[in-house]
């Protein structure tokens, strides 16, 4: 299956680098599933302060400008103070309804009739500006939420950029170590006829060092092979169809550094046998 969407040498450095994918997977796994927690008790947490009664609904704005010498007019946000129990005695008895009505609907900037008015639109004044409050600290928790959940993102997004640096760095001090030693491996090709329509390939490490996860194409088309390792000096043959006088053989494998390395050669029938072309392809090695 990862066959069809990666190519061999994405797959080679999956395989090479089998533990550190692995960890960055799980790791991204565990980030996300974290993540969905935590954004998911903080919003619970936002919803259920936001529904206290002493906090403020967002659409409780302050729209009146604040102008000097004026007193702010909180009747707009509801808060009305009720009339006394003399008063309301009193207007238990009056007979004029539109005045009794009228006498309801003053703001709690007007002028107490009663020293209990003025408490009372102190108390009420106090807490409209607690309410006020409580919404402002409750919008910057919100907000210092999802600043501390980008930021824990940005680390998790570093600490990717370090997994990388630290396969690259390990990827090269191998490659450095093979050099210094001359451990290349080198892969060659003869051809030779087989049954009719078939031919015998015979792929060999002539380089220095040893040759793994082979893989190799003739004619563009995967061919089985017995086994995809090879020692320097060892060689291994396999069978494939044939249909053209010319024929493209390429392997590729890993080296020592789990390096990919790809090698090309071109065979034409001629005399009675395969031979190597004179033309060989530009990436031939």
């Amino acid at each position: 299956m990862l066959k069809r969407i990666f190519r061999d040498d994405i797959l080679s450095w999956l395989r090479s680098n089998a533990v550190g994918v692995a960890s960055l997977v799980a790791g991204s796994i565990a980030f996300i599933a974290a993540s969905v927690i935590v954004l998911r008790s903080f919003e619970a947490n936002f919803v259920q302060l936001a529904s206290s009664s002493w906090v403020s609904p967002p659409h409780d704005e302050v729209k009146q400008p604040y102008v000097a010498g004026q007193r702010y007019d909180l009747s707009k946000h509801g808060v009305n103070i009720p009339p006394s129990r003399d008063d309301r005695a009193k207007e238990a008895d009056s007979q004029n309804a539109a005045q009794g009505a009228e006498y309801y609907r003053r703001g709690c900037y007007e002028k107490a009739n009663t020293l209990e008015d003025s408490d009372l639109c102190a108390q009420w004044s106090n807490a409209a500006a607690v309410r006020f409050g409580n919404r402002i600290a409750l919008e910057s928790f919100r907000l210092n939420s999802w600043i501390g959940f980008l930021t824990a993102f940005g680390v998790f997004l570093a600490s990717i950029g370090v997994v990388f640096a630290g396969m690259a760095s390990l990827q090269a001090s191998r490659g450095l170590l093979m050099m210094a030693y001359g451990f290349m491996p080198a892969l060659s090709f003869s051809v030779q006829k087989a049954k009719a329509g078939r031919i015998k390939v015979t792929v060999r490490n002539v380089g220095t060092g040893p040759a793994s996860d082979i893989r190799v194409s003739v004619g563009g088309e995967r061919a089985a092979m017995q086994q995809d390792r090879l020692g320097a000096g060892a060689h291994t043959t396999l069978e494939s169809w044939v249909g053209a006088e010319v024929i493209e053989i390429s392997a590729a494998c890993l080296d020592l550094s789990k390096k990919q390395r790809t090698f090309h050669q071109r065979f034409i029938w001629a005399g009675g046998e395969w031979v190597l072309s004179e033309e060989q392809p530009e990436n031939a090695q």
